[in-house]
Parts: C-alpha cells; structure tokens; sequence
C-alpha cells in the first residue's frame, strides 16, 4: 500500500493531503529495480522528446509507465515489466541523439509492450534548434568531476555526493570503501541533462549518488562515468570526524502555521532542518493525556511528523531535533482544533505522477471559501468544492494544503507551493488558438496543455481530409473526429473539463 498522510486547519483552516509519488528514480534500470521489490506496480520513467507545432523548438516531455501485476500459481504477487526499447519503432524523422539513448519522437504507433497508458509527469522547453537530426556527440576523452561534497573533513555520517560529467553518460556506480564496510557497484543517478545550442549536442550531464554511509576516519569513494567508448573513474577520500559536530540542529515549521486551527481527529506536522541526518520527535499533549511520535527526516531536510492526535481543543506539541551526537534543539507549538470538518476526496496514485490535478471535497459548514495550495475553489451551495489545474509539489510527494476561511472574512492573495522556471510549462484552463492547416501531423498546443477548455480556429482547410486527436501524455493519440471534403475554415470547440490534468490537441491528414 502506498503511505498517505492526512491533516487539516480551518478558519483558517488548512487540509493537507499527502501521497508518495511511485516512481522516484531517474535511471530506469534502477527504478524498474526498485520497482519489483515492492507490493504496488512498477513504474518506469521515459523522456521524450517532442517538436512543438512550428518547429521552432523542441519539449523535453518526461513520461511515466506503469507495469502489471499478476498473481502466480502459489497465489504470490508477481510484478512484470519491460524496459523501453533503446530505438522506438513508428518515427516519421531520423532519430535525435540524446543522452541514454532517448530518441526525439514526431509519431509513435503504439504504447511500450507491457506498459502503459502513459502519464505525463513534467513538461518542459529545452530551447533546442530544429536542424539538428543525425548530430552526433563529440569524440573528445569525457571528463567527470565532484562537485559536493567539496570538502575532505565532514560532520554528517550520511552523504550525497553529486558530480558533473562534461559529456553524456549511460551510467553512474559507486565504490565505498571503510573500516566498516566495503560496496561495490551501488546505482548511482544522472540527474539532468543539458543542450549547448552552437555546438548542436547534449555536452554536460549532472549526477547523483545518493545516499552514502560513511564511517569514523576515512572513507574512500570511487565514482564511475560509463560512457559510449569507455569509463571513467575519480576518487575521493572523506574523512568522518564527529567529534568537531558541536552545534544543534536548527529547524522550523512549515505547517501548521500560528493562528490556524486544525480540522479532523489527528494531522501531519512538516518541517524543514539544515541536518538531514537528524532524528525528529514529538510529544504532544492536552495536559491529562500525551503521546510521543517519532517523524521521518527526507533527504534535503524536510521532515514529517505522521498521525499527531488531537485529543481536546486545546492541545500543546514539543518537537526535539537531536543530531547524531546528541546535540538538540526544541521548540513548542500550541494547536487548537477547529469545530470545522474538511474533507478531501481521494485522488488516485496515478494521477499524482501528472504535472497538475483536479481536486474536489467537502467544507462543513458550507459558508466558506476554499484554496488549495493557493488556488480557489468552486464551492457549492451544499459544501462540495472543486479547483482544477492544482500543481504538483516538487521533490516526489505531493502535498494538498486546503484552507477554509468563512464569508466574512477578507480575501488575501496566497503563494502556491509549486513555482516553476522559466522552462518548465503551466497547463492553462482555457486556450484558443488560431493557425493555418498544414498537410503534415502537428500537434496544436504542444506546449500550452489545457485542463478545461480548448478552442481551434483553421484556415485553409478547404477540400482537405483530416483528423481531429487528443491525448494526455504526447504518446497515446485518440481520435475525436474526422473531417471529409472540409469547407475552407474549421473551427473546434471543446467544453470538457478533464481529471488528467492536461490535454494536448493534433490535427492529422487522411490519406
């Protein structure tokens, strides 16, 4: 079963809804790895590559499949999968080199064998040039290199040690050698990927290894860049020296947040501290009863306290955040319970892997107004509520802050949790757009997807036959209609406001 963590607060009142995203790991080999290890489907994560309608630049689409999951003869769980191809089958241009073998996709016939449907997971502008099929990478000897740890002399037992390689690899692993252990061959993880637009070629790749124990003393750790013609291997020595850890952990409270109440019988307190190697508790009390809860500490920082009861109106919480040597620093927190009752409905795992979702509930008494993550909702007469196009936190979990606020209360402007870059695409709820056909495939709105309305005006459609498709993912094409003889203009308008979190449009001719 996949984790979920509940909480709410109200008037104000916030509800926060979290679940684990499934697939986690950017290399596919080790998420399909992973994947079988555990009682839920495996996923595997893909990226294509898509030219936008006018060929004028290319998206970096990030797709996640699911696998299947049979029962065997002796009534076990048995999880199947296969790996993408290296080279898809059903490309109208010469394939794109990329990094991992990713191919840069126009037209794909089907899905993966033994995956799919496809769900779009991230999409972004990768400001490539369209001339550049058939470019191949560079000849020179690669070069990798550390990037952090920089230092020799460390205080934290456990490590990610991050790199960059100045071409594209097919692979990372790791060596540690200590006092206490030896590994070999531990997965590590290429990150993200870049395009120098005058060379015309992927020229730098970043990669992880996540997660290293070290030992007391010295620890050295050889990493290996595999690469088209060869490897290459770096070393570096870290030495462990707690005894110069002296200072106590620092930390502070995302939510809840002061003056909020809380609505339902437990929630969720989430925090941020600067030692990810720390160990987070809670002790939580109304004065007759108490109990203590040990958090989860994620790397980065963030951590979590789970299932933090309320056992009267009033209730008093003390978090400790204690380093590995002891040092720890505390902090109190009043939390009041609301007489409010929030309610999230349920979202489905899979759609948490999209860029955005549609989320709905219910709000008691209905006299409120609702945001999630900083978007309003629609509130009915009866309480029920909706808000479409809610982005999805970065970092693997997704997290829902619902707040409730009565009438008469003030409107504020909020700041969403989810902000983007300059090259990363926002779904839209309403586009229109306005072009001329073309006797080739293009797809309409590759990078403005919609969750709610789409509007097409065509010229120069007379006489032509042609087809009307859309899609969730950029890879899996459903007809919507088809258009014989056409008169000199058409003009589309879809009211369909969808649960996917984005739909994407292409006309197609008809031989």
């Amino acid at each position: 079963m996949l984790p979920v963590r509940l909480n709410a607060i109200c008037s104000a009142a916030i509800f926060g809804f979290v679940l684990m995203n499934v697939c986690m790991a950017d290399n596919i080999n080790t998420a399909c790895e992973t994947a079988l290890t555990e009682d839920k489907p495996p996923c595997v994560q893909v990226t294509w590559y898509v030219l936008e309608a006018d060929g004028s630049n290319v998206l970096k689409a990030t797709l996640a499949y699911f696998g299947k999951t049979t029962t065997n003869a002796n009534n076990e769980v048995v999880n199947k999968i296969k790996l993408p191809p290296r080279i898809m089958n059903g490309l109208s241009a010469a394939p794109f080199w990329a990094p991992n073998g990713e191919e840069i996709i126009l037209n794909q016939k089907t899905d993966i064998e033994d995956l799919g449907p496809a769900i779009l997971a991230s999409l972004q502008r990768s400001h490539l040039p369209n001339a550049i099929a058939g470019v191949s990478p560079a000849r020179q000897r690669p070069n990798i290199y550390i990037e952090s740890p920089n230092q020799s002399i460390l205080t934290q037992p456990i490590i990610d040690v991050k790199g960059i390689s100045d071409q594209p690899l097919l692979g990372v692993s790791y060596d540690v050698l200590n006092d206490l252990q030896t590994l070999t061959n531990q997965h590590g993880f290429v990150t993200d990927d870049f395009f120098d637009n005058q060379q015309l070629r992927f020229t730098t790749n970043w990669f992880s290894c996540f997660d290293i124990n070290l030992a007391p003393g010295t620890n050295a750790v050889f990493v290996r860049g595999y690469y088209p013609n060869g490897r290459l291997t770096i070393k570096k020595i870290y030495v462990l020296r707690l005894d110069l850890k002296t200072n106590a952990p620092t930390f502070q409270i995302n939510w809840p947040s002061l003056d909020q109440q809380i609505s339902g019988e437990e929630f969720t307190l989430r925090g941020n501290t600067d030692d990810d190697n720390a160990t987070v508790t809670g002790e939580i009390t109304d004065g007759n009863q108490s109990k203590v809860i040990k958090g989860e500490v994620e790397r980065g920082g963030r951590f979590w306290l789970e299932h933090v009861p309320l056992f009267s109106k009033t209730n008093h919480i003390k978090i400790s955040v204690t380093d590995v040597v002891g040092n720890s620093s505390v902090t109190n927190l009043t939390i009041v319970k609301s007489e409010d009752i929030i309610i999230i409905n349920h979202i489905p795992p899979r759609q948490l892997l999209q860029m955005q979702v549609m989320v709905t509930g219910k709000i008691s008494p209905p006299n409120r107004n609702v945001w999630v993550n900083g978007l309003k909702a629609n509130v009915q007469t009866n309480g029920e509520w909706m808000v479409g196009g809610v982005p999805l936190t970065k970092g693997g979990t997704a997290i829902f802050d619902v707040l409730a606020m009565p009438l008469s209360e003030p409107l504020f402007e909020f700041t969403t949790q989810n902000a983007t870059t300059n090259s990363e695409i926002k779904p839209q709820e309403s586009i229109s757009i306005k072009t001329a056909y073309a006797p080739t495939a293009i797809i309409l709105n590759a990078s403005q997807p919609t969750y709610g309305t789409f509007k097409i005006h065509l010229d120069g459609t007379e006489g032509q036959n042609f087809v009307l498709q859309d899609s969730t993912n950029l890879a899996d094409w459903t007809p919507i209609l088809t258009n014989l003889n056409s008169a000199a203009t058409f003009d589309y308008y879809d009211t369909n406001v969808v649960l996917y979190g984005c739909r994407f449009f292409r006309i197609a001719p008809v031989p």
